[in-house]
């Protein structure tokens, strides 16, 4: 059975469940054998893009088939707009998106200059840099647009104080799933999982004590958030998510069944029919033991009289 869209832009990430089995890509298809009958299908995808149909079932009968996914969204141009952190007042910065024009600004006053541009939907990657010495941004990576508006934070720090590598490395999601983590007083991270397990994210920052937590756009999915610190050193901070839905991405459960309810009613009888028998060889034991009762009609005993009876 083979699922081909339409109407997603290039190279996004899109799954399809179908029969409890899950298979995603950045392809136009997804194919997957099975057995004849009728089997449920979900499809799902990471642009915020609507499937049609979403969700139905499909008879497998003796051959291939082909079931189309039309993907309807907004068509146009949406702002994406890169705001700066952490820059002195006068300072020039950078943001490169790839294939595009590169963006431009000076800082005027306070932190928090912007810079935007329209892009189409699709997925995209950024750099960002400024030409005043001293000053480095480590801010990198992808985001997606998919009918809507988005902002992504810049950070920038001085040379002057050393700052350190924080990388968070996920677990458990699949390939095209978007994830996040949110560190305090710091931009929001995010990146989608381009291979099965391992995806990072890279921040730097000073020494200290940071709180931070973690999330992904495939709403069965969770990870625990936590807490750190930056002493001096790189720091590497696993992040793995679980779920216990059926959603994409979910493994198949193997664990054993519990024992079926009568083998326990089989070990009880068998407890009693063994102390039956302990009971049955006690009482032929005790049976052994007694003298036998004197035989019938068999000689006479004599006793003596009492005394005083003698004639």
């Amino acid at each position: 059975m083979t699922f081909s869209e339409t109407g997603l832009p290039n190279l996004s990430p899109w799954w399809v469940v179908f029969n409890e089995y899950n298979e995603s890509g950045t392809s136009t298809s997804l194919d997957f054998t099975e057995p004849n009958g009728s089997f449920d299908f979900t499809v799902q995808s990471s642009t915020g893009l609507a499937p049609n149909p979403s969700s139905g079932t499909l008879n497998v009968s003796g051959g291939p088939a082909t079931q189309t996914i039309d993907f309807a969204g907004s068509v146009g141009s949406f702002a994406v707009t890169f705001t700066e952190s952490g820059l002195p007042s006068g300072a020039t910065w950078y943001a490169n998106v790839t294939g595009q024009t590169g963006l431009v600004a000076t800082v005027s006053g306070s932190s928090g200059t912007s810079v935007a541009i329209d892009l189409a939907n699709g997925a995209y990657t950024y750099t960002a840099n400024t030409s005043s010495r001293g000053w480095t941004s480590h801010d990198s990576g992808r985001f997606t647009v998919a009918g809507a508006a988005l902002t992504e934070a810049v950070s920038f720090t001085s040379g002057s104080t050393p700052t350190y590598a924080v990388t968070f490395t996920e677990s458990g999601l699949a390939v095209g799933a978007e994830w996040y983590i949110n560190i305090s007083g710091q931009p929001s991270l995010s990146t989608s999982v381009s291979a099965n397990g391992g995806t990072q994210l890279v921040t730097y920052l000073l020494d200290g004590s940071y709180t931070y937590s973690a999330a992904s756009d495939l709403k069965n999915y969770t990870a625990n958030g936590g807490q750190f610190s930056v002493a001096g050193s790189s720091q590497g901070i696993s992040v793995p998510f679980s779920t216990s839905g059926t959603g994409p991405g979910t493994q198949h459960s193997t664990a054993s069944p519990a024992p079926f309810p009568w083998v326990w009613a089989g070990i009880g009888i068998g407890v009693l029919v063994a102390f039956l028998l302990l009971l049955l060889l006690l009482a032929r034991r005790r049976k052994k033991e007694q003298p036998p009762p004197p035989p019938v009609g068999g000689p006479a005993t004599w006793s003596e009289p009492p005394p005083g009876n003698n004639p």
